[in-house]
């Protein structure tokens, strides 16, 4: 970016935890004017979230229990990447498996 002046140097790097879908790092970075800081780091490899549509025009939602919150919650249906998969076939896959919905058709919405 034009104009935001000099990038943060990374002088150290500790991952913290090492879980199956995400690591949490902690940097050592230099910042401008030579003060130090951390850097608290999460590392994810993204995810989807699908927004269906039957052909009367409802959105189709599911309910998930979820442990934070010890709750099931009516959410989108939604999934983690796989390593090297198109959002567009994740968004497939998991519309599929979580409401047994084929998608006649996909967009992308945001990124």
């Amino acid at each position: 970016m034009k104009g935001c002046g000099r990038l943060e140097k990374t002088l150290d790097s500790q991952v913290k935890f090492a879980g199956r879908i995400l690591r949490l790092r902690v940097d050592e970075v230099e910042l401008a004017g030579g003060r130090r800081a951390l850097r608290e780091v999460v590392e994810y490899p993204g995810a989807v979230t699908v927004l269906p549509l039957t052909e009367e025009g409802e959105v189709v939602m599911v309910r998930q229990y979820r442990h934070a919150v010890g709750e099931r919650l009516l959410e989108l249906p939604a999934g983690k990447l796989e390593t090297g998969e198109d959002p567009l076939e994740t968004a497939k896959r998991e519309l599929a498996e979580e409401t047994g919905y084929r998608a006649r058709e996909l967009k992308l919405l945001l990124r």
